[in-house]
């Protein structure tokens, strides 16, 4: 072999050794710093979804205390003002839940019986049957959510048309004194697609079998890493703080 062959082979030979130390060290050093990464954004995403659902309830809970701390309906919740209350103002039926923003807005007195109750489909403007029936039931069930805090208490509930946002509040006179002389529940399908628009966070919902073990369930978000994209896994939880769902979130990666 000639001597220039020879240095030609002996510094291919180096630098290839040298090309795969380098690529060895990047992949030791700076590929999980890349993963990293990915795993924070992955987080970040998840907690996206979540604090979507939460500024969707805490419109809810705004709509819920306008109504629920007023003296005009602590009168109403006594049986008194009864016709003028409803007409001034919760009629047409349709109106008072769309001007809120809601598809259910429920008034149950302090015995939990229904005062005044509508639930509606915004889109189509059919009622939706059965849902403030649902909904008057749950908070029979659970009498002490919403029934004497000066604020809504807000979150999920799972109903025979989905899983729905509420705010219940007790209602007080408008300086939130008095006893409570009963709730105002303020209801909203809970919109996926909305919910993917406003975040650019791409999840789904997947039901709880029910019963559940909840020595099965992760306590905190959980991962997987994927070729193309990190799945984040966490529990959806109730209003009353029951597993409902699991909430799954894609995150691409680069």
């Amino acid at each position: 072999m000639r001597i220039s062959s020879k240095i030609n082979a002996a510094l291919f030979g180096a630098f290839a050794s040298g090309t795969l130390a380098t690529f060895a060290v990047l992949e030791s050093t700076i590929r999980p710093q890349f993963d990293e990464i990915e795993r924070s954004a992955a987080h970040v995403n998840h907690k996206r979804v979540t604090d979507a659902f939460e500024a969707f309830t805490e419109k809810l809970k705004t709509a819920t205390q306008d109504y629920a701390f007023w003296d005009e309906t602590y009168s109403f919740m006594q049986g008194e003002n009864t016709d003028d209350f409803i007409s001034s103002n919760l009629m047409p039926e349709f109106k008072a839940v769309e001007n809120l923003g809601v598809n259910a807005l429920i008034f149950l007195d302090a015995a939990h019986k229904v005062r005044w109750g509508v639930a509606y489909d915004l889109a189509t403007q059919e009622p939706l049957e059965g849902i403030v029936k649902e909904i008057a039931h749950f908070s029979r069930s659970h009498a002490y959510i919403g029934g004497s805090e000066d604020h809504a208490k807000r979150g999920i509930i799972r109903t025979s048309k989905g899983l729905f946002l509420v705010a219940i509040a007790p209602a007080l006179k408008s300086d939130r004194s008095g006893d409570p002389m009963g709730k105002v529940i303020s209801a909203k399908m809970l919109d996926i697609e909305a919910a993917k628009e406003l975040t650019g966070v791409n999840f789904t919902l997947e039901d709880l079998p029910q019963p559940i073990d909840h020595a099965v369930l992760p306590e905190n978000i959980e991962l997987q890493v994927l070729d193309d994209q990190i799945q984040s896994k966490s529990v959806l939880r109730s209003v009353i703080a029951r597993p409902l769902a699991y909430l799954q979130v894609s995150s691409p990666r680069d």
